[in-house]
C-alpha cells in the first residue's frame, strides 16, 4: 500500500521552495516538461493519524503546526527519546 498527497499548486516555485528548501524534502522526480510541472519529494513513510483535541494536546513528543504558502496546514512531528 502506498500512500501519496497531491497538491495544484497556485504558485508551484514558492510551493516548492517552501518544502524543499523550508522543511528539507528531497526531489526523487521531477517534470519540467512544456506540459506542465511537477515534482515528487521524499517524505519518508507516510501515515495517517486522527486525534482527537484532548489528545492531541497531551503528547509527549514534540510537534509543531504551520501553513504552507498554499493554506495547507502541515504538522511537523518528531519522537521524544525514551530517558
Amino acid at each position: 500500500m502506498e500512500l501519496r498527497v497531491a497538491f495544484i499548486a497556485r504558485e508551484y516555485e514558492r510551493l516548492v521552495r517552501f518544502y524543499c528548501d523550508g522543511l528539507g524534502l528531497e526531489t526523487t522526480q521531477v517534470w519540467p516538461g512544456d506540459q506542465g510541472r511537477a515534482v515528487i519529494l521524499d517524505m519518508g513513510q507516510a501515515m495517517l493519524e486522527i486525534f482527537d483535541e484532548k489528545q492531541a494536546n497531551t503528547w509527549g513528543d514534540y510537534y509543531v503546526r504551520l501553513q504552507d504558502p498554499e493554506g495547507m496546514q502541515v504538522t511537523l512531528f518528531q519522537v521524544r527519546e525514551q530517558s
